[in-house]
């Protein structure tokens, strides 16, 4: 796929670093607009003069420093897209970026991942189109989370006979907080060999001390703040979205080939995080949010139409735009996208995306609700032929034991 117009910035005070990502990049001359700068302070001056949408930046150099760069782009700029390209010795350093940072690359990083990544950049860029909501977007460190789920973690986490499952099972009940654990465990410092999308695999990876450090630090905690005037949604969100998880995942379990593997946490975390568009208007555009609750009970429109005429674009687009932008795997992106279309997932089979749209019209079934297809048509939209009887009592098993 072409992908025209992606304006990028390289920071690195290493004259051979540049020279090596101007050779990696020629072949694209034509199709991306590319600068390269030798400091944090003249990249500052080149973000003035002109608009990129994707910075990377080394991480140790003399004057500013990578994390302060970014600092001061999140503040200044923050529609561009945020890149560390730094050393596996500098996780420490690295972790200070954290907050600012959309993902992380290591150094030296393959030709083929670097363009992947400035690839999905591109993609993702024409998820959102309007300024603003991509300066908001752009501005998010963290997703609220739950006051409650939130303090218990930090009580688990400041016991020591707490372990890593203990954990994980505190961190998979709250949207934000496994959002950002899995942002964290999916960049090149971990080097996982395929991407992580399970929280205890997560936690496993990255280690209770180092989920200690980014959660209990005072910068991550508090992007997790949660306005009093939306928890109650934050709340419904969540126990919601934990809802459909759990359906999902009963899903899986009866569909997989082997009745476990990757596909029941796959679609475990595609259902937990398929909402995260309202938390997104939560923290950020919280007028955006007003506007659009306000517009929801008399909308003749439909949701799609609704949304974009309220806030700009659609939910699902702008949770889309925000997990991408963080780096998490394709397919949960994917099952955000797509979760009200299931048209659009034809031909692929059973995917986490998938069985998100199966999970949420099962629920609405068993919830009698006024809107939503009946569960027929939504199997028939996906071009599945399924057994829905077995379909519904695993949905109703699932249900019953939340």
């Amino acid at each position: 796929m072409k992908m025209d117009g992606l304006r990028l910035l390289f920071v690195d005070d290493e004259p051979t670093v540049l020279r090596g990502l101007k050779r990696l990049l020629h072949a694209r001359a034509s199709e991306w607009q590319v600068r390269f700068s030798s400091s944090g302070e003249e990249a500052l001056r080149y973000l003035e003069e002109q608009e990129f949408d994707v910075l990377v930046t080394d991480m140790r150099m003399p004057g500013m420093d990578g994390a302060k760069l970014l600092e001061v782009v999140q503040e200044r700029h923050p529609g561009v897209a945020r890149v560390v390209l730094s050393g596996h010795a500098e996780l420490e350093a690295a972790l200070r970026a954290l907050p600012v940072a959309h993902q992380f690359l290591s150094k030296p990083c393959p030709a083929a991942q670097l363009r992947s990544v400035l690839e999905r950049a591109a993609a993702i860029h024409a998820l959102v189109r309007d300024p603003t909501l991509q300066r908001l977007v752009g501005g998010l460190t963290a997703l609220p989370a739950r006051p409650r789920v939130f303090f218990e973690l930090n009580r688990v986490l400041l016991d020591e006979r707490s372990g890593a499952r203990e954990v994980a099972q505190v961190i998979e009940t709250d949207v934000g907080i496994s959002t950002k654990v899995l942002q964290l465990v999916n960049t090149a410092f971990f080097g996982a060999a395929t991407p992580i999308k399970a929280v205890d695999a997560a936690v496993a990876r990255l280690g209770v001390n180092v989920v200690k450090s980014v959660v209990l630090s005072a910068e991550v905690s508090r992007a997790f703040y949660v306005p009093p005037q939306h928890a109650s949604l934050v709340d419904a969100v969540t126990e919601d979205s934990l809802h459909v998880a759990r359906v999902s995942a009963s899903i899986a379990r009866l569909l997989a080939a082997d009745g476990t593997g990757a596909l029941v946490a796959d679609a475990f975390m595609a259902g937990m995080l398929h909402q995260v568009g309202w938390l997104v208007l939560a923290a950020k555009a919280p007028a955006r949010l007003k506007q659009l609750q306000l517009a929801r009970p008399d909308a003749d429109l439909d949701e799609d139409d609704l949304e974009r005429q309220c806030i700009g674009a659609t939910l699902p687009e702008i949770g889309a735009y925000l997990l991408g932008l963080w780096g998490l795997p394709y397919c949960i992106a994917e099952a955000v996208s797509f979760h009200r279309h299931p048209e659009a997932l034809v031909g692929q089979g059973v995917t986490p995306a998938s069985i998100v749209v199966l999970a949420r019209a099962l629920m609405q079934e068993a919830r009698s609700a006024e809107h939503g297809e009946p569960l027929e048509q939504v199997a028939a939209s996906l071009g599945l032929t399924l057994d829905l009887t077995a379909l519904r009592a695993v949905s109703d098993k699932a249900l019953a034991a939340a």
